[in-house]
């Protein structure tokens, strides 16, 4: 069974093993989400080659090893390598660190929803890895139900909220 979390990854430093088109997707997600990303991998996309370039986030263009990892808050596996996937997976654990294996649960401590983003509203839901598909229809429709005003709304009650300490 799983347990709903958000994490504030403002400004925190996140790792993201692989280059492809999916460790790109969860690097624009992680990066819209204020986090500092490295992203470690031998091959990228130019899109993250260009990002590193400016300065928008770390790359290393090698394999991974574990020192990688260490300064890091979650850590995400992108490789597409089942085996890689899994050494990712256990140095991360050996270091008490929380990751998430894309697309593969049984490696994955941490599951990463489906997520309907109406800032600052995030809606997230999941199937624990049995139906991901379902999940991320049940969003959909959700997300089509929802009126964009909802994040205006949102907004408008943050500015007037009252914070006591």
């Amino acid at each position: 069974m799983c347990f709903p979390c958000f994490f504030n990854l403002t400004g925190k430093t996140v790792v993201v093993v692989g280059g492809g088109t999916v460790a790109e997707r969860k690097v624009r997600l992680l990066l819209r989400a204020g986090a500092r990303a490295t992203v470690v991998a031998p091959e990228q996309t130019s899109w993250l080659r260009a990002s590193a370039q400016a300065g928008a986030l770390r790359s290393l263009l090698t394999s991974l090893f574990a020192e990688h990892i260490r300064e890091a808050g979650p850590v995400f596996s992108a490789t597409g390598c089942r085996e890689v996937n899994r050494i990712v997976a256990q140095a991360a654990d050996a270091l008490h660190l929380p990751c998430n294996v894309v697309d593969d649960w049984h490696f994955s401590p941490v599951q990463v929803p489906a997520m309907v983003d109406i800032s600052p509203v995030m809606i997230a839901g999941s199937s624990a890895g049995s139906a991901p598909v379902l999940a991320g229809r049940v969003l959909e429709w959700i997300d089509s139900e929802l009126p964009q005003s909802v994040g205006d709304l949102a907004g408008l009650l943050a500015r007037r909220r009252v914070v006591l300490h």
